[in-house]
């Protein structure tokens, strides 16, 4: 399937030999990529391609890293990684249109190749393809291909050095090429050396008390989803003494997937969505709150303590449990767009955009996200359509500006897609239909790529329909809180927001929730749930509505 070019064959070799023995290595060549298939030809080669401007491939790459130096694959797999910025001739070859895109190599063939940010799916794929390989490590590892046929050479001729001078001379490369052999145990110490510094350094009392429990203890509270709610959430909750446990995965979220700086939060001019979230959370970390990397799949809300089962199998209790999940992307649902997705459909302008740099793009959506996504793709593309099915846009104006000035922009209002359609393999062109004339033929596009930006939906699956929602899937809340239809359950964020749906907003209500969950635990929100307060009452009594319950409400109100 792939050739290797004799010039610098034994070069590029000799450089992978000395850094694949463990962990993983960027390629920065098409020659060290063939060449990498060529030398591991027995075994699998796990092949990540990334860019350093993409935020959910800057969140894999820690799961990368831990999968390559894992014990459970030495010997058996190699990994590593293509930035498809430096090395395009490898990116275009292999038919990258998504990232982080994974494939997997066996005797030279591709034999899988998929784009998530799941670190659970990719561990899994990873084991399924490696519990094929039966090769050991000896056999396997770079250094030792070499010597190893020599090797019992020495062996056999040991006696023959102590007569014969120069014997020795001529074998004493041999050595010298096995002493590495040893040496390929050596990284394996500096494994847990790499891992031990979230633990060893860490003296907080909360998370040194969880430790100890191994799982067995019960938390006061649980936040699901660690961005600005999230956070802010496990900010306010530790400040408070409460402990908190945040369980999230290290990918996603929609303020890391931004592709323009943040400019609209409040003491920060300018930044990007990804540092934003990480000094939160080093932030709250500083208040006792710990972060769980993993996802969590079902909360029964139907036990108390409240369960919460996770991805990774883990179990564990809580008294409470803050929903701050936000929202994820919506799809159109029209024809082709399943069938198209990683070939040219795509909804994340930042992470894939520079897989189509100099081609046609289209953007599909009018509010923010739609803008700031045809902002990104201008500076890449040729040219940028950007369609919406109304005559006006929903964004703010000054991104609306921004678009509208931009000369590499061109905008369809009162446009629907009908369907994507493309040669099979990749997305070739749009079918679009005039919504002010559904009864029209309409006109097609042609284009290299599409970005669906057309909203989000709120990320409430693993609840199971247990909590109350609106008409859109957004968790109710009761009036001036975060309490949801179910005591101790709280909600924050866009899981809880149709309307506004910012980083600020969102980080506010957190604070909230983490303030509505001390004061359930004090007992104070059971009163308030109860009473409609001393507002409500003097409401009922400028109404003539006046009822003599709302005064045993107001001093039991007054008294707290």
């Amino acid at each position: 399937m792939f050739a290797l070019r004799a010039n610098g064959f034994f070069g590029i070799l000799l450089h992978l030999g000395i850094m694949l023995v463990h962990g993983s290595h960027q390629l920065r060549t098409h020659d060290e990529f063939l060449a990498l298939l060529h030398q591991f030809h027995d075994g699998l080669i796990v092949v990540d391609y990334f860019s350093h401007s993409c935020p959910p491939c800057k969140m894999m790459a820690p799961v990368f890293d831990r999968l390559s130096l894992s014990q459970e694959y030495a010997g058996r797999v190699q990994f590593a990684k293509v930035d498809v910025y430096e090395n395009s001739v490898t990116t275009s070859k292999m038919g990258i249109t998504g990232m982080p895109t994974f494939q997997f190599f066996m005797k030279g063939q591709m034999v899988h190749s998929f784009s998530c940010t799941d670190e659970n799916q990719l561990r899994a794929v990873t084991s399924q393809f490696a519990s094929q390989v039966r090769v050991s490590q000896a056999q396997m590892s770079p250094k030792a291909s070499a010597p190893q046929k020599q090797a019992p050479a020495p062996q056999k001729q040991a006696p023959v050095p102590q007569k014969q001078a120069p014997v020795p001379q001529k074998q004493a490369p041999v050595p010298q090429q096995q002493a590495p052999v040893p040496q390929q145990q050596a990284p394996v110490p500096p494994v847990p050396q790499n891992q031990v510094p979230v633990a060893p350094a860490d003296n907080d009392s909360c998370r040194a008390k969880r430790r100890q429990a191994d799982g067995r203890n019960i938390e006061q509270v649980v936040i699901v989803g660690s961005g600005p709610a999230g956070t802010s959430a496990a900010l306010y909750a530790g400040r408070s003494g409460l402990c908190p446990l945040v369980i999230a995965p290290t990918v996603g979220g929609q303020l890391l997937a931004k592709g323009v700086d943040v400019e609209n939060y409040p003491g920060l001019p300018s930044g990007t969505g990804a540092s934003m979230i990480d000094s939160m959370r080093k932030q709250a970390h500083g208040f006792s709150a710990e972060f769980m990397d993993d996802a969590v799949e079902f909360v029964d809300t139907s036990v108390r303590p409240f369960s919460i089962r996770m991805k990774g199998g883990k179990t564990t209790l809580s008294h409470a449990v803050i929903v701050a999940t936000g929202a994820v992307s919506r799809w159109l649902g029209v024809d082709g767009e399943e069938e198209y997705k990683g070939r040219g459909v795509s909804g994340c302008a930042t992470c894939d955009g520079f897989l189509f740099k100099g081609k046609r793009c289209a953007v599909i959506g009018g509010g923010d996200t739609a803008m700031e996504e045809a902002l990104v793709l201008s500076r890449l593309c040729s040219s940028v359509a950007v369609i919406h099915r109304r005559g006006q846009f929903r964004a703010s104006k000054v991104l609306q500006d921004r678009l509208l000035a931009d000369p590499k922009i061109t905008v369809f209002y009162n446009r629907g897609v009908v369907k994507f359609l493309g040669d099979g393999s990749l997305l070739r062109r749009l079918h679009l239909r005039d919504t002010t004339k559904p009864k029209s033929a309409g006109s097609f596009l042609d284009l290299d790529a599409a970005f669906v930006a057309i909203g989000r939906d709120p990320n409430t699956f693993f609840l199971k329909n247990s909590l109350r929602t609106d008409s859109q899937g957004y968790l109710e809340v009761i009036a001036g809180s975060t309490r949801t239809s179910v005591t101790g359950i709280f909600a924050a964020g866009d899981v809880a927001d149709h309307t506004y749906r910012q980083a600020i907003t969102s980080a506010a209500s957190g604070a909230m929730a983490a303030m509505d969950v001390e004061k359930y635990f004090s007992g104070a929100a059971e009163v308030s749930e109860e009473s409609p307060g001393i507002c409500s009452y003097i409401k009922d009594v400028l109404s003539g509505s006046f009822q003599l319950g709302c005064i045993g409400a107001m001093l039991s109100s007054t008294r707290l």
